[in-house]
């Protein structure tokens, strides 16, 4: 995860760094290679962007919409675990008790950071809208529902402990001794959560994205140019 936001974090200083270079150039009336299609591409990266951040923003500042969603969410999760058979009980607006098991709904349990990704890079291509209407709806409604189900699972992985009793702990060798640290006080819940569960939702996200591409390819047509552009920025930078 760690690694995942350094990287996302360097591609954000490229592209920042591409803007501004793009900008004192025009200033100084420099002329670069392709500069329709650079304009373009930076623009439509921009404006996808801001898509995201307006979505997904006011779900995690403004308190009561944060409330709503987590609360929604909790309410649908407790209706599913209901029909899948388990006997939750609601403790809390954001909460759900299984077998004695509690589980804390927050918003990362939403799936909003996901649905407002796949929202603002839908939104920010030029298509046609029926293509786009067609990509939204492969996308959005999916991704919610599988991550109602994807709560539901861990809910039951915690309480009825499918994946085993006790707490999840690995041995770690340092300097010739050896120590145990306990990476979660349910191994059930560790493994269901943050190992089934993630893998569960990159394959799921994986396929999303290539429908998606499948009905947008000029999704296809932005990452080449944005990479060419990212490689050009990187080859000057090196030159000084």
């Amino acid at each position: 995860m760690i690694l995942l936001t350094l990287v996302v974090a360097f591609i954000c200083i490229i592209i920042a760094h591409l803007m501004f270079g793009t900008y004192l150039d025009s200033r100084k009336g420099i002329q670069n290679d392709n500069p329709d299609n650079r304009q373009k591409t930076l623009t439509t990266v921009t404006t996808i962007t801001a898509v995201v951040c307006l979505f997904y923003f006011p779900f995690a500042e403004i308190e009561s919409m944060n409330h709503y969603l987590i609360s929604t969410v909790t309410s649908q999760t407790f209706w599913l675990a209901q029909i899948a058979g388990f006997p939750v009980e609601r403790f809390d607006w954001n909460m759900i008790m299984l077998e004695e098991s509690l589980v804390e709904i927050i918003l990362a349990c939403t799936a909003i950071e996901s649905i407002a990704l796949f929202f603002g890079i839908i939104l920010g291509i030029k298509a046609e809208r029926k293509r786009i209407f067609m990509a939204l709806m492969a996308s959005i409604p999916v991704i919610y529902i599988l991550n109602l189900i994807r709560n539901a699972f861990v809910i039951g992985a915690y309480a009825y402990n499918w994946f085993g009793t006790g707490p999840m702990t690995v041995n770690v060798n340092i300097l010739e001794y050896e120590y145990e640290y306990v990476l979660h006080g349910s191994a059930s819940f560790y493994l269901g959560h943050h190992i089934i569960a993630k893998a569960g939702s990159g394959i799921a996200l994986f396929f999303i994205a290539y429908i998606v591409l499948k009905l947008l390819p000029e999704l296809l047509d932005l990452i080449d140019n944005l990479w060419q552009l990212i490689r050009e920025d990187l080859r000057l930078i090196r030159r000084g």
